[in-house]
């Protein structure tokens, strides 16, 4: 691969001047997705909150969620990124929360010897919200209905990560 364009004290993005696309490119067309594991989960849910919106007015259910990086770690001589990311999910009645999930994921991706670590940073914040989600999704779905709760599931993913 060529030679890492240096971005001191901070993290490389698609937008930056610096970034290459063919570098980008050649990273990516090489990982590969070894490992994805719940590492942890907190599940709270306040089911005479659930009950009684259901009763009042089932349509002020609210729903959010939100994921991020937790951090990485590449292994340059190994060539392999290892790293977790980070969800959660509300629903709310008015300003009451009816359930809250949290969950963390291990990633491992491979194949990413001689390559520049900024580009492997990169390619591991874009692609393990992607690669995780519909884990998280699922997850979010089984507490819901195991609780007997009737949820709409999380909606999928569209917008970009730059």
């Amino acid at each position: 691969m060529s030679a890492e364009l240096a971005l001191p004290d901070r993290q490389l993005n698609f937008g930056d001047p610096e970034f290459s696309q063919d570098i980008y490119s050649e990273c990516a067309s090489k990982a590969r997705l070894r490992e994805v594991r719940l590492a942890h989960s907190e599940f709270d849910t306040k089911l005479a909150v659930y009950l009684a919106a259901e009763r009042q007015d089932r349509e002020a259910l609210n729903q959010s969620f939100a994921g991020e990086p937790g951090g990485q770690t590449f292994v340059a001589e190994r060539g392999m990124v290892a790293g977790s990311y980070l969800w959660n999910a509300e629903i709310k009645h008015r300003r009451s929360k009816v359930l809250k999930v949290k969950a963390e994921y291990w990633v491992l991706y491979s194949g990413f010897k001689d390559a520049p670590e900024t580009y492997v940073e990169l390619y591991f914040r874009k692609i393990a919200r992607f690669t995780t989600y519909p884990y998280f999704r699922s997850h979010f779905a089984m507490l819901s209905a195991s609780a007997g709760l009737t949820l709409a599931p999380l909606p999928s993913l569209t917008e970009r990560v730059d």
